[in-house]
């Protein structure tokens, strides 16, 4: 990001996503794109590049993205435009998680 160049780490939540449920952009302050192989799969793409991924692995599940992108200045709605829906994708990816847990 450059002089607050919010923009700049805007990426885009395609429709269905299968972990995004309602945010449609976020704001990842430091994007490092993934070369994923095995079982692993995209789960969030920008310019062809992959974002976000999963693959299960032993008995769990494992999500990767290359940022700290969940944490107070870019959830809490007062350094953001409001066109970025942090909070809402952190939410997301919560529910996806515990609805990914297995029952012990």
């Amino acid at each position: 990001m450059l002089n607050n160049d919010y923009k700049m780490g805007g990426i885009d939540i395609a429709p269905n996503n299968e972990i995004f449920k309602t945010a449609k952009k976020i704001f990842v302050k430091e994007v490092s794109t993934l070369s994923s192989s095995g079982k692993a799969k995209a789960v969030v793409t920008a310019n062809g590049d992959t974002i976000m991924a999963v693959a299960k692995h032993g008995k769990g599940t494992v999500f990767v993205i290359g940022d700290p992108w969940i944490y107070n200045e870019y959830l809490d709605g007062r350094r953001l435009p409001a066109e970025f829906e942090n909070f809402k994708a952190a939410n997301d990816l919560s529910r996806w998680l515990i609805a990914n847990a297995r029952k012990r």
